[in-house]
């Protein structure tokens, strides 16, 4: 496949996950190895663009502070749609996820049922060899690599569609990604049409 049919194949993917909407949170600290991080939780269960449903921060040293909001999830019979925020505060040039040492692939965990989903990929898969091409192409509304920038003081607005979760859980569990903070027990809206 060429790049070019890559990005025509794409383009209408991507457009279709723009059209995408959320749900809320409790907060636990992140377990990755990486940067330092925080949460603090705040119950808002407000669909806007604008809900805080749980927020938390990572220092990244002297890269600045990434505060990592959860927007909302909802979910129909075949999708799950988690809308995130991240906001980076300091810094003084626009670095990579790969260079502020944080992940861009969310895991979402239903511990009730024992299952974890992870976002649906354009290529790859999240076993065997195609987990790294699957990590670069998560479906996404912004694009999810691992070399996309994150600027100083800018927030960038994600929204990822995610297998729906089997037997309507009332809450799930959320890790944005490796170096960003866990929220436990977010409040999953059950809708007509996810994406």
């Amino acid at each position: 496949m060429t790049s070019a049919s890559a990005f025509r194949m794409l383009v209408p993917v991507a457009a279709a996950i723009l059209l995408l909407a959320g749900c809320s949170a409790e907060a636990t600290n992140a377990t990755a190895q990486k940067p330092a991080a925080s949460a603090a939780s705040t119950a808002a269960p407000d669909a806007s663009s604008h809900a805080v449903l749980a927020e938390g921060t990572t220092d990244l040293g002297e890269n600045g502070v990434i505060t990592s909001v959860v927007r909302s999830i909802t979910a129909d019979e075949k999708v799950m749609h988690l809308q995130y925020a991240l906001t980076r505060d300091g810094g003084d040039k626009p670095l990579s996820f790969f260079a502020l040492g944080i992940g861009h692939a969310p895991t979402v965990t239903d511990l009730a049922n024992l299952k974890a989903y992870r976002p649906f990929c354009a290529e790859g898969s999240w076993t065997g060899d195609g987990k790294q091409k699957c990590t670069y192409t998560v479906l996404g509304s912004v694009p999810h690599y691992a070399n996309t920038d994150l600027a100083p003081d800018a927030t960038m607005e994600i929204g990822v569609l995610l297998p729906a979760p089997e037997g309507q859980p009332e809450t799930v569990d959320v890790i944005l990604g490796d170096g960003l903070p866990g929220f436990s027990a977010i409040p999953v809206t059950y809708v007509d049409d996810a994406r």
